[in-house]
Formats: C-alpha cells, structure tokens, sequence
C-alpha cells in the first residue's frame, strides 16, 4: 500500500481542523491545535524543522505582501580573500533597514544564511525568542474554554 502524500495529509488535517471550528466553533479548534500540534513542538527549535528552500525568494515575498521594497545583499567584510579560509559577511536590507546578516565561506551563501537569518528575525523564531509558554496559554486565555 503507498503511503499518502505530504499534500494529502496536509489537506485533511485543514480539513478536520476546519471542520472543528465549523461545528463547535474556533476556541474548539485553537485547543485541538494547542493539544495536538503545538505541544510536539515543545523544546524544538522551529528553524531545524523548517526547511526553507529558498530563503531570498521566500524573504522577497514575505517582504513584497507586506507592502515593503524587496530584500537587497550588501557585502558587509570579508577576510582571507585569496586563501582556502575565506570568509564573507553579508547583510540583508530593505529600503536601507537591516534585516539580518550571516557569514559563509562564499558570498552566496553568506547571502542565502543572511537572508534565512532575516526571516527568523521577521517570524520572531530567533534563538532569543522565548519557548511557546503553554502553562499560560491553559491559564489566561487560548485554552480556557476546555
């Protein structure tokens, strides 16, 4: 028997989700996600899991529905040049606001590790983002109508 598509089980976890909030409305749907989708994340950091493809192009359109010019690499510094240790910093910008910067051993991918560097910053995933704190989402508020 073939296993179903990646697609397909997206699909028909919508669809239940939607079908949730239809029939016992959306606080209903909130604790299913709070309870069985949310809670797998727990102590994981979201940006292992997410595997963005193209980080630039994905940045371009986040940064294009928000009304905001598109994303811009500038060469910030680099060192070791003409060695086997090379070393490239970019930084990632729109209309002259910095987004983010990484390092890389080319300028492409220091410029595609800036720009997956920019989205954590604009989804606010960075590594100083404070874990999801469910004990307050029971508490105050997102699972109080259990």
């Amino acid at each position: 028997i073939p296993s179903p598509r990646p697609t397909m089980l997206t699909n028909a976890l919508f669809a239940f989700i939607g079908s949730i909030n239809e029939n016992s409305g959306q606080s209903r749907a909130e604790v299913f996600v709070a309870d069985f989708i949310l809670t797998h994340l727990v102590g994981k950091d979201i940006n292992e899991i997410w595997q963005v493809k193209n980080p630039m192009g994905l940045l371009t359109k986040v940064l294009e529905e928000n009304g905001r010019q598109a994303p811009e690499s500038r060469l910030i510094w680099a060192t070791g040049v003409s060695s086997v240790l090379s070393t490239y910093v970019v930084g990632v910008y729109s209309n002259k606001e910095f987004l983010g910067k990484s390092a890389g051993a080319t300028v492409s991918i220091a410029e595609e590790m800036a720009a997956r560097d920019a989205l954590r910053h604009l989804f606010e995933t960075d590594e100083k983002r404070a874990q999801i704190p469910f004990d307050n989402l029971y508490k105050k508020g997102l699972l109080i109508h259990k």
